[in-house]
């Protein structure tokens, strides 16, 4: 079990994530112009688009929430905040009145920081414990994914509203919303600190999740858009035996291969 108040270890992956499909990650803001599309896709600060690392991190969690819920992989668990069979709310992995239990239980205890932290992790479900929650930051962080090339081929598609009532067009709803085109490649980049030893797997059920184009970010998925798929991947691990040549070198040609494990 490991927390993050010291370094244990932590795993870079590194590849291309390719569009399968075309994808839209809107703006979700409103630009009135008269020559303005109605649904931009989101940019970087040099006009390119780019996914933001909070969209991919977020569908994960989705999907390993869903995964563990289902009782296939026994041991593990997460939590689900909404019954979806009842339309009730669950309780989370650890409730506040566990937590208040917890820290009554330490209060004078010369160590109680540490002991409060452990047993709070402890009860935490293993999405939590990964992604982070409500008492411990994540362990799994994504940085943007920015375009591999300097320009990427941005699409302006049609789409129209549906009444749902009558199940024809709404009069004026036709509206346009950009894609970028598949087949566009942007560098991906994802971290994880301290990952327990009993989690590994979940780290292969994610990367084999990514590896096999299932993933879907971005809005309109019903419609086809947004797969992505994690080409050339390479992962690496570094540990308290090998931080010092990390840190001070990096990544790099002469290392890498020290550096690199099997995923």
């Amino acid at each position: 079990m490991y927390l993050l108040d010291r370094f244990e270890n932590k795993y870079i992956i590194k590849g291309i994530l390719k569009a399968e499909s075309p994808i839209h990650i809107g703006t979700g803001t409103v630009d009135f112009s008269p020559t303005a599309v109605d649904t931009p896709v989101i940019r970087d600060e040099n006009n390119n688009p780019f996914i933001p690392g909070s969209s991919l991190k977020g569908v994960l969690r989705s999907f390993m929430e869903r995964l563990l819920c289902s009782g296939i992989f026994n041991e593990y668990k997460s939590c689900n905040i909404l019954d979806k069979d009842s339309g009730k709310k669950m309780e989370l992995c650890i409730s506040d009145k566990e937590v208040k239990e917890i820290k009554e239980k330490y209060k004078n205890d010369s160590n109680k920081e540490e002991k409060i932290a452990s047993d709070i992790y402890k009860k935490e479900c293993d999405v939590c414990k990964l992604f982070g929650g409500d008492y411990f930051a994540s362990k799994l962080n994504i940085l943007d994914a920015r375009l591999i090339s300097d320009k990427a081929y941005v699409q302006i598609r049609d789409g129209i509203a549906i009444d749902r009532d009558t199940l024809t067009v709404n009069d004026g709803a036709k509206f346009g919303f950009e894609c970028v085109a598949a087949g566009t490649e942007f560098n991906f980049e994802m971290t994880v600190d301290n990952l327990d030893d009993n989690h590994k797997d979940l780290l292969k059920i994610i990367l084999n999740f990514l590896q096999e184009g299932e993933m879907k970010v971005g809005g309109k998925t019903s419609a086809g858009l947004g797969n992505v798929k994690l080409i050339s991947k390479s992962a690496y691990c570094i540990t308290k035996e090998n931080m010092r040549e990390y840190f001070i070198n990096g990544i790099n040609d002469d290392n890498k291969s020290l550096l690199e494990v099997s995923l």
